[in-house]
């Protein structure tokens, strides 16, 4: 049961992280759609199909901030969903930092933030699986 526990807080802290990591820098974007406050240039989007980066700032405003800080809450709730919620989440996660780092320069926080996505779908994926084992073992009494 100790180490259920330890999954469980370790998702939610990284999801809680990830998404306040997430809104922070989607705010950035929203009110500077430029990207240069956060030293991005407008010409990184000619590969991509955005215009300018409040796209992309919203979607890690809800997407990714809000989607994991509601999900570090679904996990420490220990919703039974919320291992599938972290590792759809953390799915997303680890498509975009490879998008990033096929049409941005490199830089170090896109692996970074692709092993926090890969982290966070193993993790969904052990609480899911903790929170299924503890489901079959549970005794159901016969009539």
């Amino acid at each position: 049961m100790a180490i259920i526990n330890t999954k469980i807080r370790t998702l939610a802290f990284l999801q809680l992280f990830i998404g306040i990591g997430a809104f922070a820098g989607g705010l950035g974007f929203v009110m500077d759609p430029t990207g240069v406050n956060l030293g991005f240039l407008i010409d990184w989007l000619d590969r991509s199909v955005f215009s300018s980066y409040l796209i992309p700032g919203l979607i890690f405003i809800f997407i990714l901030g809000f989607g994991n800080i509601f999900g570090s809450i679904f996990t420490l709730k220990k919703n039974k969903k919320s291992g599938i919620i972290a590792s759809f989440l953390g799915f997303y996660l680890m498509m975009w930092m490879i998008t990033h780092l096929v049409v941005f320069p490199f830089h170090w926080i896109h692996l970074l933030y692709l092993l926090f996505g890969f982290a966070e779908v193993l993790l969904g994926i052990a609480v899911y699986l903790a929170n299924f084992s503890q489901h079959m073992t549970k005794k159901v009494p016969l009539m």
